[in-house]
């Protein structure tokens, strides 16, 4: 412990190593070198007396935070939001995943999962399932938020003016510029919320479209659902 005495004999080179304790972290000797492992030789009759200086690492250090985003089947999702709240609940950023940001040592962030289009939180690695979560960390730490993608269903029928249901209509249901369902009235697909739909129904021999059930003619209906949905196409005859 400091302050250290020892008696030493001339002419002989001794090594003084220095540790660190608690908060203090070894800076440098009093010659400069930042070595914590000094030489020094005693030439009598001048007796020596190195110093070493410490600078003190405070409580709020940083460290790191990371953020990660994966599907419940654990395939890695990029570009999710997550915000990191101090703790008195100002945002100190609002970013997608993968997220690191630097926080201070030992103070208590708040962490929150947001969905995205199809995309629902659903819990933390640690098994929890509310999205915002309370972190005091003390050192590096890694977070990840899993999402499920919740699925809905798209029925298209198809009718007369009349009321009279007409099957073996072709429909076409595209997503992300990609046919997922091609089928004949009625027709069901299992698609997720949030996804963007485009469902167009084909003329038959003896029938064309006229209207969907909420009035619109336009033959190409887009559907964005965020529950199970029905739709019917009208047709007049030729």
């Amino acid at each position: 412990m400091t302050p250290l005495n020892f008696t030493a004999k001339n002419n002989i080179l001794y090594f003084i190593s220095v540790q660190d304790y608690n908060n203090l972290v070894f800076d440098h000797w009093d010659d400069g070198s930042t070595n914590r492992t000094r030489g020094i030789m005693i030439d009598a009759p001048n007796n020596g007396y190195p110093t070493a200086y410490y600078k003190l690492i405070e409580n709020n250090a940083f460290v790191k935070l990371t953020v990660d985003s994966y599907s419940v089947t654990k395939s890695e999702i990029r570009g999710l939001s997550v915000t990191i709240s101090d703790s008195t609940g100002v945002t100190k950023i609002a970013e997608g995943t993968p997220l690191t940001y630097m926080v201070n040592s030992g103070t208590t962030s708040f962490v929150t999962a947001q969905d995205y289009k199809m995309y629902v939180f659903d819990h933390w690695e640690n098994g929890s399932k509310n999205r915002t979560r309370t972190i005091t960390p003390t050192e590096d730490t890694g977070l990840s938020a899993y999402y499920s993608t919740p699925t809905v269903l798209l029925s298209v029928n198809a009718s007369t003016i009349s009321g009279e249901p007409l099957d073996r209509i072709r429909v076409v249901v595209a997503a992300n510029n990609a046919i997922v369902r091609d089928g004949f009235s009625p027709l069901e697909y299992t698609g997720t919320t949030a996804t963007i739909y485009n469902v167009t129904p084909q003329d038959a021999e003896n029938y064309v479209f006229d209207h969907w059930e909420n009035g619109s003619t336009v033959r190409s209906r887009i559907l964005i659902p965020d529950a199970s949905i029905g739709t019917t196409a009208y047709y007049r005859p030729i």
